[in-house]
């Protein structure tokens, strides 16, 4: 679906969880991340364990603590929209080169009446 070379595959098209206009997008190695994880990891009671064995350990925790941690980091960071478990730009060639909300600033398609597109969101948290 990213088409840069190209022309636009859609005339109409349905985003899912505000994607386009999202602000809490940055880099893999933005520090953030690392500090949003460890803070996720300390929730846990997981800050010492070794990194080759954190993912068994998480895997080995019940969903309900997975997800009471998960939420208190995204509650800490909600009134700021520096949300945890975004994704990230990747740069030029990936999925996301630059920060959404800049993509609608530079595609005139986007600012064209015949374009329409649909911004919705859901979560997750409502299913565990």
């Amino acid at each position: 679906m990213h088409n840069p070379n190209g022309p636009p595959l859609f005339h109409k098209a349905i985003i899912e969880s505000g994607a386009t206009t999202a602000r809490a997008v940055y880099h893999p190695d933005h520090a953030l991340h690392e500090k949003q994880f460890q803070e996720f990891l300390a929730q846990l009671d997981l800050k010492d364990v070794p990194e080759d064995q954190v993912l068994v350990t998480l895997r080995s925790l019940p969903t309900a603590h997975i997800k009471g941690a998960s939420e208190a980091v995204f509650n800490k960071y909600n009134p700021s929209v520096r949300w945890p478990w975004q994704p990230v730009i990747d740069g030029p060639g990936g999925m996301i080169p630059i920060a959404p909300i800049k993509v609608v600033s530079k595609c005139p398609e986007l600012s064209n009446s015949l374009f329409a597109y649909f911004v919705r969101f859901n979560t997750i948290f409502d299913h565990l």
